[in-house]
């Protein structure tokens, strides 16, 4: 019994760190998501949404000083950002994606240092306010 009680309070303990560790490595922003649906797009971010903060929220990112690319990052829990933002599953008529302003938080920002194409990388954690989504026209 003894044993089962141990081991409760250790899974309890590392739960909580587990946690807390995630609330610290929290960010809060704002700024505008896009969902691109275009062959070009689909195929280099294969599918994900992407965020575009603001200039105030940009600079709490944790970049390096000295990387002077534009901030912009997308969310690799494809599934569960489509959902907070409420991204439907096929967007009809003549468009290629859908946009949208959001105050959110994040989680486990990745920085992308590889050579050639590559995008940051976070985890949507809440979506705290959003915006009416508008369509994005098709680049030509």
């Amino acid at each position: 019994m003894n044993y089962r009680i141990n081991a409760l309070l250790t899974l309890t303990a590392a739960l909580s760190i587990a946690y807390e560790c995630q609330a610290a490595n929290e960010i809060a922003l704002k700024g505008r998501y896009e969902f691109r649906t275009d062959t070009q797009s689909q195929d280099s971010l294969g599918g994900l949404v992407c965020f575009y903060p603001g200039s105030d929220s940009a600079k709490i990112l944790p970049r390096s000083p000295t990387d002077k690319r534009l901030a912009w990052f997308c969310f690799k829990n494809k599934d569960e950002s489509k959902k907070l933002l409420n991204i439907p599953e096929q967007i009809k008529g003549k468009n290629c994606g859908i946009s949208g302003q959001a105050a959110l938080k994040v989680a486990n920002y990745v920085s992308y240092n590889g050579e050639g194409d590559g995008v940051d990388t976070v985890v949507l954690v809440a979506v705290t306010e959003k915006s009416a989504p508008r369509k994005l026209a098709c680049k030509e």
